[in-house]
């Protein structure tokens, strides 16, 4: 009988780490991307006239124009669109890796 016991000790502390795992794992998923949405949503209420932006869509535009949750993108020149605040996903930074040309990195 000791040996049941033994065996039964063991596999009840195995069931509890499998039970706990993705609990654990589903808790850390769940926190981060509640921060990257904290940190998505600062981003986008810190937007301001003239910032270079890409949408949720992909396109560039600049920002003209703004009222409450709603920005006027220029797309090109004169042509001027509404977007909500909440579809700029991301800001074009004036130096990044993306503006080099790509002949430019090769040396021809």
């Amino acid at each position: 009988m000791t040996l049941m016991t033994a065996a039964t000790t063991t596999g009840g502390t195995g069931s509890l780490l499998i039970l706990l795992v993705p609990i654990v794992l589903l808790g850390f998923l769940f926190f981060s991307q509640r921060r990257r949405a904290q940190k998505l949503a600062a981003h986008q209420q810190a937007l301001k006239v003239g910032d270079e932006v890409i949408t949720a869509a992909g396109a560039y535009a600049t920002i003209k124009g703004e009222d409450g949750d709603i920005l006027f993108l220029e797309l090109a020149p004169g042509m001027v669109v509404r977007w909500q605040r909440r579809m700029i996903m991301n800001s074009v930074r004036p130096n990044s890796e993306a503006d080099v040309a790509p002949d430019s990195e090769s040396g021809e």
